[in-house]
């Protein structure tokens, strides 16, 4: 995201040059979007002339200034969107939004006044999410410099208050909003604005359009995605600009990111409490952004499943042509949604528009599985809450060294009983059932 002094001011000229260098060798990009704030039209065509000299490929200049980005702005104000502050949360708003309609499947952002920046940073970033079918990856680096120590807001205040608060929520036992505060704690830079989002996690996701859209972001990730990873993305320190205290002006610098970061935090906190409360057309709301997601791994991810186990069958025998492989996309979409889907919305395509197909063998399968993994868990946590708790951190600790089948065994279920994974479908049969009843009610 960029303002116009990070290119057209003698003294960021270099550091914005040497992104771009490094951005346009990264071929896996299939498109970059420069969010450009504060800009003229002629600041517009100055960063467009500097991208073609790098010989920067498939680039959009999201001139938010511009005639056509403030018409579509003022618009979603007036449909009830509040991103009518300008700023780093308006502007992934927008680019995230552009990248989903184009197709991305994963959608990454990099600060524009990186001074370390390099190509390798970026291949890290990535990584976790476009290769190993992860969610969400997070940057995390040393911030050092000159023998001095950055990351002022982090060190200062956010990991202070975090560190507060869990001591006042694991006092009073309040478990679920511990949970959130230690998931904050567990990332080693949580203010980092390098990150990576899978497309289908980022269409449920809510951003902050203030200072606090880091600590929001992670807020979001814990509520709504089941696989994020952090990365060491420099081994070597990282710099970018510093931001002035302003200890006399509260609408900027420090003084400013630190207001935003409390109050996007404690109004996160409250609502982590609240929704074991809503009722009405709030919690409609949320069963409705819950079951989306549900239904979409549980049904959609099978179609995909049951598509590849045919395509493999079938490929050992011959070549497939296009119009059998549409074929086999069709029935595989409607053996798995029944009468759930109208066929005719059915996309014979879809072997072709999802990347996941071409990385490994059965993608889909660790979603689905994860998903009903975790539910049969909070099903074992609903019927026998101390029981779980007493076994829930040991089973943490063995993720990624056990099997499936060890790890259950742990609580005390066996993962080839199907009766353990109708409990978990059950989980999302009553968030159905209570869906159904709520819309009767309010609708």
């Amino acid at each position: 995201m960029y303002k116009r002094q990070e290119y057209t001011l003698p003294e960021n000229r270099p550091v914005f040059e040497n992104i771009v260098k490094h951005l346009s060798s990264a071929s896996y990009l299939s498109q970059i979007i420069f969010g450009l704030d504060k800009g003229t039209a002629d600041d517009a065509r100055e960063l467009a002339g500097i991208l073609n000299r790098y010989n920067v490929q498939n680039y959009l200049i999201q001139h938010n200034d511009g005639p056509g980005f403030s018409s579509i702005y003022h618009k979603l104000s007036e449909a009830g969107f509040r991103i009518d502050q300008p700023g780093k949360g308006r502007n992934m708003f927008m680019s995230f939004g552009i990248a989903l309609a184009m197709g991305a499947h994963s959608i990454g952002l990099v600060d524009a006044d990186i001074r370390t920046f390099g190509r390798e940073q970026l291949d890290r970033l990535f990584y976790p999410v476009q290769v190993l079918n992860y969610q969400f990856s997070k940057a995390f680096y040393a911030r050092i410099k000159d023998g001095q120590f950055y990351g002022r807001v982090k060190r200062l205040l956010l990991d202070p208050l975090l560190i507060a608060l869990k001591r006042k929520f694991t006092d009073t036992q309040e478990e679920k909003v511990l949970r959130l505060v230690d998931f904050l704690l567990n990332f080693n830079y949580q203010l980092s604005g390098e990150v990576v989002f899978e497309a289908q996690l980022l269409k449920r996701m809510q951003f902050a359009t203030n200072w606090g859209v880091e600590i929001f972001t992670l807020i979001e990730v814990y509520r709504k995605a089941t696989t994020c990873a952090q990365v060491e993305i420099s081994k070597d320190p990282f710099d970018h600009k510093h931001q002035p205290v302003s200890e006399g002006d509260r609408t900027k610098g420090l003084y400013k990111m630190g207001i935003d970061i409390v109050s996007t935090l404690l109004a996160a906190l409250v609502v982590e409490e609240g929704l074991q409360r809503l009722q009405g057309r709030d919690r409609l709301a949320l069963l409705d952004v819950d079951l989306q997601g549900t239904t979409q791994v549980v049904v959609d991810i099978r179609s995909r499943f049951l598509f590849e186990t045919e395509v493999f069958a079938r490929r050992q025998r011959r070549t497939l042509g296009i119009g059998e492989l549409n074929e086999l996309m069709l029935q595989a979409q409607a053996d798995a949604y029944g009468d759930g889907l109208l066929q005719s919305t059915a996309h014979p395509y879809m072997w072709a528009l999802k990347p996941h197909y071409y990385s490994s063998h059965f993608y889909n399968w660790p979603y689905t599985y994860g998903l009903l993994f975790g539910l049969g868990l909070f099903a074992q946590y609903q019927q026998d809450p101390q029981r779980f708790s007493a076994h829930y951190d040991d089973a943490l600790s063995r993720a990624g060294m056990n099997t499936a089948e060890e790890l259950g065994r742990v609580f005390g279920f066996d993962v080839t009983d199907g009766a353990f994974w109708n409990a978990s479908l059950d989980v999302i049969r009553q968030r159905i059932a209570g869906y159904e009843a709520l819309v009767a009610e309010v609708v």
